[in-house]
């Protein structure tokens, strides 16, 4: 949902740490706990191999390493179905804060 969220507002490609972020913001409204930056890692990978988004790895040397990811499906779409599930009906009218990336 993270994703979409900030897909919707114009940012296209998200690196890990703004989908993070995104999902803090997004749990802490819903009142849910917190998955560590790790977990929320393992499931962009998993998300990755079943073709919804693509996370490519992105290296900067000493500034670490990172993924970017753009999303595969239909942002519309996907809301739609999420907004289905009674856990997201208090995100109709949520927009994530703006970020932006310095490169």
């Amino acid at each position: 949902m993270c994703i979409i969220q900030n897909a919707e507002s114009g940012n296209e490609r998200l690196t890990t740490g703004e989908v993070y972020e995104t999902y803090r913001d997004v749990a802490r409204h819903l009142g849910l706990v917190i998955l560590t930056q790790r977990r929320i890692t393992d499931l962009i990978s998993e998300l990755d191999m079943l073709g919804i988004i693509h996370a490519k790895v992105k290296s900067f040397g000493r500034g670490g390493r990172t993924k970017e990811i753009d999303l595969n499906v239909s942002p519309l779409d996907t809301r739609k179905v999420l907004e289905e599930d009674d856990m997201f009906q208090d995100l109709k009218n949520y927009h994530p804060k703006n970020q932006t990336t310095l490169i």
